[in-house]
């Protein structure tokens, strides 16, 4: 375990990566993804039961945009047809009394993820998506899946921070 407030780099496909603790917040910095403009397709909607408000690829990701953050917790989606397409991230704007700007879930049968409970790279396209619409830079997130979980979001010009807190669930040594 790295010490408080060390960073530690780590050289991915995506580029650097870089992690440090804060008490019990760790920050995650990352690329930022651009949004690239695609026409809404039927089979997403039907894949999880919603009309799409806006579409777009991100990296490798789908970003469908839904009108009622209230409807997202609720998605049954159809992984048959979502194993045919890049993961794909359904999102809302939060009610202005809600302490979240932005609420969402991340789907990705494809890549062998039905769901994935709070992901890091799927906020490195919503930051930047919601960053753009709200006209802020700092946000407070909710990932609705099942187990669930808050992501504090900063766009930092081309940059991405997270900010999360973790639960050490196993604990093991490398010996090399």
């Amino acid at each position: 375990m790295a010490p408080e407030n060390e960073a530690l780099h780590f050289h991915t496909l995506s580029g650097e990566l870089i992690v440090t603790k804060e008490s019990d917040w760790y920050h995650l910095n990352f690329p930022a993804f651009k949004e690239q403009p695609l026409a809404v397709n039927d089979l997403l909607e039907d894949a999880i039961g919603l009309k799409v408000k806006h579409l777009c690829t991100m990296h490798h990701f789908i970003l469908l945009e839904v009108d009622n953050v209230n409807d997202i917790p609720a998605i049954q989606a159809k992984m048959d047809i979502l194993k045919n397409f890049d993961p794909v991230i359904v999102t809302a704007q939060a009610p202005p009394d809600s302490p979240y700007d932005f609420i969402s879930r991340m789907f990705g049968p494809s890549i062998g993820i039905p769901e994935d409970p709070v992901t890091g790279s799927a906020h490195c396209c919503l930051g930047p998506y919601w960053s753009a619409r709200l006209g802020k830079t700092s946000m407070l997130a909710y990932q609705a899946s099942p187990r669930g979980g808050e992501v504090k979001v900063q766009i930092m010009g081309d940059r991405v921070q997270l900010s999360g807190k973790a639960v050490t669930v196993i604990k093991g040594t490398l010996l090399l």
